[in-house]
This record gives C-alpha cells, sequence and structure tokens, in this order.
C-alpha cells in the first residue's frame, strides 16, 4: 500500500485526527511509511537508562560499587542508575543475575502498599516473549530508616534501546519495520486481554536484546503520579493521549501511544 506524501505529513502531526476514521491495516501502513520519513531527521530519543546502563556495566565489565547489599532475600552486587523517582540495582539470584528496581518515595500509608502490591501481582502474571518478566516484588527497608520501599525484580537481559541498533538516517525496509513493531503490538494485545494497561509508552521503554527482539517494559504502577517524573517527562508526555493528559486512561491510550511511537523509534 503506497501513500502520498501529504497523507504521511498528515499522520505525523494529527495521529488521532487522521486516523480515526481509517482501518486498522491502513493505520499500520500509514505508521510503517511515516517510520521511514522521519526516523533518522531532527527527532531523536533519549537512550533508556537501564538500558545504557547494562550497556557500560558489560563493556567496562562491572558495575558501580554500592553500599547497599541486600533488597528483601536479594544481594545486590552493583547499581545500575538512580533518579529522582527510582534506582536500578543488579543482583544475584541462584547464581543468575536479576534486576532490581526500588521506587525512592517511601509508601507510608496502608492503602499505598496495598495498591502497590495489587498491581505488582497482576504485573507478574504477565508472561509474553516481549515483556520483560517480572519475577517478584516487595516492600523493603533502607538501613537506618523504618519506611517500607517498593521494590520490582525482574528478568537480567543485555538489551539496548531501538535508538542504539539503528543508525540515524538510517532507512528501513516497510518488512524490517513491520518486524519491528509486530511483537510491539502482541505484547500490548496481550496485556490488554488480561486487562492490564499500560500508562508509561515512550521510546524509553523500547528495548532491543542481543536476538534482536523488541521488548515492552517499565508498567504504570499506582505510586506514580498521573504525571511523569521529570526525569521521564521529556519522553513521556509527548506520547500521552489527550485523555490520559486530563487523567483518564483506557486501551485506546496505550494504542494512541504506539501510533505516535512509530514515528520517532
Amino acid at each position: 500500500m503506497l501513500l502520498a506524501c501529504q497523507d504521511r505529513e498528515s499522520f505525523s502531526q494529527r495521529p488521532r485526527e487522521y486516523t480515526k476514521n481509517l482501518p486498522s491495516c491502513a493505520i499500520l501502513a500509514l505508521a510503517c511509511k511515516t517510520f521511514n520519513r522521519i526516523y533518522g531527521g531532527e527527532t531523536g530519543i533519549m537512550a533508556d537508562a537501564m538500558a545504557d546502563a547494562m550497556a557500560n556495566g558489560m563493556a567496562n565489565g562491572r558495575w558501580q560499587e554500592v553500599e547497599l547489599q541486600q533488597i528483601g532475600t536479594y544481594t545486590v552486587t552493583g547499581l545500575l542508575s538512580t533518579g529522582p523517582t527510582s534506582s536500578l540495582y543488579i543482583g544475584k539470584h541462584r547464581k543468575k543475575e536479576i534486576i532490581i528496581k526500588v521506587f525512592h518515595p517511601p509508601l507510608t500509608t496502608l492503602e499505598g502498599k496495598e495498591s502497590f502490591l495489587v498491581r505488582a501481582k497482576q504485573l507478574k502474571k504477565l508472561k509474553h516473549r516481549y515483556i520483560i518478566d517480572i519475577q517478584d516484588y516487595g516492600l523493603t527497608q533502607h538501613t537506618g530508616k523504618e519506611e517500607d520501599y517498593a521494590y520490582l525484580v525482574m528478568q537480567y537481559v543485555p538489551a539496548g534501546t531501538v535508538r542504539q541498533n539503528i543508525s540515524p538516517g538510517q532507512c528501513l525496509r516497510s518488512d524490517e519495520v513491520k518486524r519491528m513493531l509486530s511483537p510491539l503490538a502482541s505484547a500490548l494485545h496481550y496485556a490488554h486481554v488480561s486487562n492490564i494497561l499500560h500508562g508509561n509508552l515512550h521510546p524509553g521503554n523500547l528495548l532491543v536484546d542481543t536476538n534482536n527482539d523488541i521488548l515492552l517494559t517499565d508498567f504504570s504502577l499506582p505510586l506514580q503520579s498521573a504525571f511523569p517524573s521529570p526525569d521521564d517527562a521529556a519522553l513521556a508526555i509527548p506520547y500521552m493521549a489527550p485523555e490520559q493528559l486530563q487523567g483518564t486512561l483506557m486501551a485506546a491510550s496505550d494504542q494512541y501511544s504506539v501510533a505516535l511511537r512509530t514515528t520517532t523509534i
């Protein structure tokens, strides 16, 4: 299916308005064409902190040393990255490397703790080839503090971002673009069928593993506010649907984010 340049321009500027009356097959074709037109221009993406940290750690043969030695029952071996809202650690469990994400704002209310545990339990049930696996979750207390901090334990996957795997200006064939988008669509559909919305879709959550497969990560959690943290805002807000910006999240909101993402992967 070939699309005129003015059609691709309309899609990139007003995706929700332009595609509301198009069949899904036309939207996918349009997204693929727009992907090839826009990628490599002035639009760029910020590398995902986890991917960058893992890449640097592997290149240097070591991780940053940390004073924190234990999170829950898991041994911490290094710090991947830290930001205003969370820190990522590399750890070991049964001789296998794992990723531990600890959220900085402590959970001070029973309602907050219960909300996190319910959501984490739902995310742990997601078992899909293209979704980063949540292996465990819980609450932990740092040394000398009585406050509870939420954490997630995830599978360790040596990965980089799409940007790290595709050179700026590189033009991809339509079949290659489709190959990249299909895993994302499959993972998102599986989550929606499981009654789980992502709510945090932006380029920093697209990882590419050593098999060149796209992996989805960082589903939204109740301890996060309706708007992204300052370190995520530059990436997340441009991909949020109008209704999500107004405080309402639905499956269509995730689909809107995916449609926009195809223009800037």
